[in-house]
């Protein structure tokens, strides 16, 4: 009886283990920049946001709302998907979401500069955090691989 536990045990602190590697790795980065990607995207569905409405900032007029809402959803998908299948095109797909979070951070802190809307640079906060967040990620998976 207690080799069976014993055995169940060190099967889940393996488990656990493989998991923690995996989300330790580009992979968690990936899922979870992906899916704070596709989230935005489904903020732009005319479900959540009046398609009509004036845009927010100059980036987000470039295209229409159901168009803003399918960029975002299938970059964040595209970032998700890599997770699972380790290969080059992850860091592809990192970029690109991070890039566009980076576009709408820097169109977010322009409408502040130039008067638009004064309190832009607040929006432009968790945009600009996403990016910096996710290059302090990249960095620190490099430096612990290294050892």
């Amino acid at each position: 009886m207690w080799h069976k536990a014993k055995h169940a045990w060190n099967a889940v602190n393996d488990a656990r283990k493989r998991a923690d590697d995996w989300f330790a790795g580009n992979a968690g980065l990936a899922v979870i920049l992906g899916s704070l990607t596709l989230v935005r995207g489904v903020s732009y569905l005319p479900l959540f946001v009046n398609p009509e409405r004036k845009p927010a900032h100059f980036v987000e007029g470039i295209l229409p709302m159901d168009l803003n809402a399918t960029l975002w959803i299938t970059v964040g998908l595209m970032a998700v998907y890599p997770a699972f299948k380790q290969g080059r095109i992850l860091s592809v797909y990192v970029g690109i979401a991070s890039g566009l979070h980076a576009a709408w951070g820097a169109s977010f802190i322009l409408n502040s500069v130039f008067g638009v809307a004064e309190r832009a640079w607040v929006s432009a906060i968790g945009y600009i955090g996403i990016v910096w967040l996710t290059y302090w990620g990249l960095k620190r998976i490099s430096v612990t691989r290294r050892g």
